[in-house]
């Protein structure tokens, strides 16, 4: 038969109070080794994802949740009539005003989430 029997974990944890880059570290120790994961979180200002898995450890990488205002221009390539085939996006600003280069980026280091409930779920042996 079997020798190991596959668990299905769940964690509920807060989040450090100073963040690294990169993530934070949460330790499945119900299994020796975490084959797949997935994160939530109970604060709407972020986004949570599972950044890496090694043995029974988890790494969670923390994004900002950026709302975007702005405009959209839609532009036809060859003869600049405006036309639904060809669009670029222009003036996305973050709801703090500025310029947004990436959509959803990684908290600052030093971000305090130990407010923040984060809700692991983890497959293992």
């Amino acid at each position: 038969m079997f020798s190991k029997y596959r668990k299905v974990v769940t964690k509920k944890v807060a989040g450090p109070n100073s963040y690294t880059t990169g993530g934070f570290e949460v330790t499945v120790g119900e299994v020796e080794v975490v084959e797949g994961a997935t994160v939530s979180c109970d604060n709407n200002g972020y986004i949570a994802e599972i950044a890496g898995i090694s043995g029974n450890k988890v790494t969670v990488r923390v994004r900002k949740a950026v709302n975007i205002t702005g405009t959209v221009t839609a532009t036809h390539a060859a003869c600049a009539a405006t036309s639904a085939a060809y669009a670029t996006a222009t003036n996305l600003l973050s709801d703090s005003g500025s310029l947004v280069t990436e959509v959803a980026p990684e908290v600052d280091a030093g971000t305090d989430l130990s407010g923040v409930t984060f809700y692991i779920v983890a497959q293992g042996v």
